[in-house]
């Protein structure tokens, strides 16, 4: 015959709760690191385009006359940016903020 009341195991949710965390953490490391890389590559890529393309005509040559400094100057530039972006470091919109603030502005 089987009792009526449930068997009891302790639990111990503290050790539960650190677990959680732990993987919480390596995932948004993770998730963080791949950010970085995408957005560098990117920042790379876009940024020697748009400093080929417009630097050669509004930047003084730093590295090398031409679109190569502009090629060079933008890709510092973007790789910068993109590595921003890519860890989320970038603050949203005006709007956006302004949206998600419970604060009413006056």
């Amino acid at each position: 015959m089987a009792s009526a009341t449930p068997d009891l195991t302790p639990v111990d949710a503290q050790s539960d709760f650190n677990d959680a965390i732990g993987v919480a953490a390596n995932q948004i490391g993770l998730a963080t690191g791949v950010g970085v890389l995408v957005g560098t590559a990117a920042g790379l890529g876009i940024g020697c385009v748009a400093g080929a393309v417009v630097g050669a005509a509004l930047m003084p040559p730093i590295f090398f006359a031409g679109a190569p400094g502009g090629c060079l100057a933008g890709a510092a530039a973007g790789a910068a940016l993109g590595a921003a972006a890519g860890t989320g470091q970038v603050p949203p919109p005006a709007t956006t903020s302004a949206l998600a603030s419970p604060v009413t502005r006056v």
